[in-house]
This record gives C-alpha cells, structure tokens and sequence, in this order.
C-alpha cells in the first residue's frame, strides 16, 4: 500500500513525522486576575512593557476589536531582543519580527494566541493560551505553549531557543506588571 500521508498531513508509524516541544510557565501575580486583564489590553501599559521593560525595537497593536459577546480579538506586532546559538542566529540573520493572533474568551478567562515570526512563517509554529486563576497572593499566571519547528538538524535547537525566550520575557513581563500594578494603585 502506497503511503499518501503527505497529502492529509496524517502520518503512520513509517512516515516522517513532526515533533514539537510543549511547556508551562507559572509565576505569582500580586493582584486580582481581574486586575491582570484590564491591563493586558491597556495601551499606556503595553507600550510600557514593550518598549521599557522587554526592549522591543517595534511594538504596534493595529487591531484591537471589543465583540459583543465578551470576546476580544487583536493583532500585536514586534520586534524583540534574543538570546540565540550562533546557528539561530543565522537563521535569523538580523531583525526578528513577530506577529501575534490572539483572542480573549471570556467565559473561559483565556488568551489564545498564535505567533508567526518573520523568518521561516511555514516552517515555525508558536501557539498557546494563557491564564489567570485566583491564587493567595493574588493570581497565578500560566501560559501553556507549544512551540514546533520543522527544519531538518537544528529544529530542536530552535525550539529550545524559543522557549528560553519565551521564558526570560514571560519572567520579566511579570515582574513589570506587578510594579506597574502596585504604582497604579
């Protein structure tokens, strides 16, 4: 029997098949998750944070829709610093520009987002969600991602990459928020 996987994207044991790394990151914030919604769609707090806290060279927000059922959509847009091996940085070959598709559901108090970079948007997929749940300090901040890259020797390396990122940002993000957070006050 002939193997058509590649044409349904549904691969059997024998086939080439794509792996991705999934990860969790959780810190404490030190307010209500309430709290931490109204400023993740702050603009005075986004340009804050991306520009000062998470040196970006270019952040934007060109789509921020309000629907009707609780439901927020909005498109980001930035160019961040990274820390890479010298063979992602290669890769890369200068500015790294990344485009997020994201939505907030309401009934379910999660961010769902999608990031596509500049380099490689076929080849490289960052998709995730996160949350805010009540914690004794406050809320707990999770975001669940996963992060898949589809090049043949240094996909593992790339993931690992986007994930020590993904990390270092997430860590300074929060640590800003609760600054920023308790100053508002």
């Amino acid at each position: 029997m002939k193997d058509n996987s590649w044409k349904t994207g549904e691969f059997n044991s024998g086939s080439i098949r794509s792996i991705s790394m999934q990860f969790r990151i959780e810190n404490v914030l030190h307010m209500p998750p309430e709290r931490f919604w109204e400023l993740f769609f702050d603009s005075n707090y986004n340009q804050a944070m991306y520009y000062g806290c998470l040196q970006f060279s270019h952040f934007d927000i060109p789509r921020l829709e309000y629907l009707e059922n609780g439901r927020i959509e909005r498109d980001l847009e930035g160019v961040p610093p990274y820390h890479a091996p010298a063979a992602v940085k290669k890769l890369i070959n200068g500015a790294l520009i990344l485009r997020e598709k994201g939505y907030f559901d309401a009934s379910e108090q999660r961010w769902y987002f999608h990031t596509t970079p500049s380099v490689l948007p076929k080849r490289v997929t960052v998709k995730g969600y996160l949350h805010a749940v009540p914690h004794d300090s406050g809320a707990m901040h999770i975001m669940d991602v996963t992060a898949e890259v589809r090049l043949w020797g240094v996909g593992g390396l790339v993931e690992r990459t986007i994930e020590s990122n993904t990390r270092e940002q997430t860590g300074k993000m929060i640590e800003f928020t609760n600054q920023y957070a308790q100053q508002a006050e």
